[in-house]
């Protein structure tokens, strides 16, 4: 079919005679421009809308901001609201035995959950403080 975007070749006619098209239904759809001594026939077409009858009832609803001198965690009593924090996720605990099972990951693992274990523990040390401490299922 040619180039797609030259200025020559069947693109460009294509694209030009849709441009006509579209210029020749604006001019049967659209009222002419007014002209400028106000006569002849580019007079304003008068257009008319469906209005409604009546206009409805809109009554105004107050809007109430936060009192500036109220902190935000007291609630209308004047006693404080506590506030809990959601559970960190943890992720999936390393597996006991195989691979990946080694005492990096089970040290890694218990720093995350925030298990504390001793400097010199074993893999089998670190994941008893993780059951002890809730993190994990005594058997996985």
């Amino acid at each position: 079919m040619g180039t797609p975007f030259g200025t020559d070749g069947p693109w460009l006619a294509a694209i030009l005679d849709t441009l006509g098209d579209i210029a020749d239904m604006l001019d049967a759809r659209l009222p002419a421009a007014a002209s400028a001594d106000g006569g002849g026939p580019g007079r304003p077409v008068p257009v008319s809308e469906p209005a409604p009858e009546s206009r409805p009832k809109r009554e105004a609803v107050p809007v109430s901001e936060p009192d500036p001198d109220k902190p935000d965690d007291e609630d209308d009593d004047g006693e404080p609201v506590k506030v809990t924090e959601p559970a960190p996720s943890l992720p999936p605990s390393p597996p006991r035995s195989g691979k990946g099972s080694g005492l990096d990951a089970w040290q890694a693992y218990a720093n995350v959950a925030g298990v504390s274990y001793p400097a010199d523990a074993s893999r089998a040390d670190i994941i008893a403080a993780c059951v002890d401490a809730g993190v994990i299922d005594r058997e996985e």
